[in-house]
């Protein structure tokens, strides 16, 4: 799980980090949070959808029907996509917002391991004047642009609620030979959308809901991605166990028993 912290001077003085080369840490991660500004590229990627989360829908890529599963990372931990969201191009950084504050901190992943002394790190978080690093005001800066646009988004994904438009995608994956469905995905309603009044479509258009709206129905046509991707994963762990097999009877094979001048050896 991640543990994320506030950046700061006192917690973080002699510490830097590594810059991630593998995505292993999102390979259990079924859907990615996406904002309005990087749609035109995730489109090509990955189907997108919304989830539910206590009071409000949130705005998501699809990595796998299956959770605590993404078929869009490799068992090394590279990006079999042609897209990296957002929200993993920078870990172990994220802006957050502590409970009762209004102000957002930028923050970093405490367990992501990526987090060592400032001697060994490729980047340190401060330097020996004690200011955040030329590195780490970029990212500040990067992150709440997207941080904005987060905020924007949500504006337009809630407006999409308020005209009842978004409604449960009905799913099924193939699991051993039997369709199971999934739960806790939701789409827009093409239909209902078409159907809205002109006061209601305005508010779309008011809050930029129809862009996010256009992308989620564009992009269902993606589950084909999950779909090869997945034959892909499965054809991969089949010759994988099978030359695990075939080592095996490899290691058998060289312990064998031949006779000579009357001595049964072990080869």
């Amino acid at each position: 799980m991640p543990a994320f912290a506030a950046l700061s001077r006192e917690r973080h003085a002699h510490q830097g980090w590594k810059r991630h080369t593998s995505y292993t840490f999102t390979a259990k991660e079924a859907v990615v949070p996406l904002v309005g500004a990087e749609l035109p590229k995730v489109l090509p990627s990955m189907p997108i959808a919304f989830i539910q989360e206590q009071t409000h829908y949130q705005l998501v890529g699809v990595l796998s029907l299956q959770p605590g599963s993404n078929l869009l990372v490799s068992a090394s931990g590279q990006w079999l996509g042609p897209y990296i969201p957002v929200a993993w191009r920078t870990y172990p950084f994220r802006v957050l917002r502590p409970q009762g504050s209004e102000q957002s901190v930028l923050c970093v992943d405490e367990d992501s391991g990526l987090i060592i002394d400032a001697a060994n790190a490729d980047e340190r978080f401060f330097n020996d004047q004690g200011e955040p690093g030329v590195a780490i005001r970029d990212i500040l800066n990067f992150l709440t642009q997207v941080e904005a646009n987060r905020v924007a988004t949500q504006r337009g994904v809630d407006a999409l609620a308020r005209v009842g438009i978004i409604e449960q995608w009905p799913l099924q994956v193939d699991q051993a030979g039997q369709m199971l469905s999934v739960t806790g995905l939701y789409r827009i309603n093409e239909v209902a959308l078409n159907a809205l009044d002109d006061q209601a479509f305005l508010e779309l258009r008011q809050h930029q809901s129809l862009p996010v709206a256009y992308a989620q129905l564009l992009s269902m046509n993606q589950l084909t991605v999950l779909e090869r991707l997945s034959q892909m994963q499965a054809r991969r762990a089949e010759q994988m166990q099978a030359q695990q097999q075939a080592n095996s009877l490899g290691d058998l094979d060289s312990f064998g028993l031949t006779q000579e001048d009357g001595i049964l050896r072990f080869d």
